[in-house]
């Protein structure tokens, strides 16, 4: 890589004063927006439409896992009735 001539070196420090200028507005803005947050009340959402929503969703997907689970239940017993069954050439 070739080495940066006195021009480019003097553009990189113009550049990076520029960005900490930049930078420092920022921050002032952002601290004069968090003062304004401070002092305005707290409005709530409402949360209680998501909260029912989440609800509904979880109960839907525990009621949908008990009857895979009775069912898958069911199945291996019938397969093991079969199974033994057979063997006992009771069918």
């Amino acid at each position: 890589m070739p080495k940066k001539t006195k021009k480019q070196k003097i553009q990189a420090q113009l550049r990076k004063k520029d960005f900490i200028l930049n930078q420092a507005k920022k921050e002032k803005n952002l601290s004069k927006i968090q003062l304004k947050a401070k002092h305005k009340k707290l409005v709530l959402p409402d949360t209680v439409v998501n909260t029912k929503q989440e609800h509904s969703a979880t109960t839907y997907f525990k009621k949908d896992l008990v009857k895979s689970l009775i069912i898958v239940i069911i199945i291996i017993a019938i397969e093991i009735v079969l199974y033994f069954g057979r063997i006992n050439e009771y069918f």
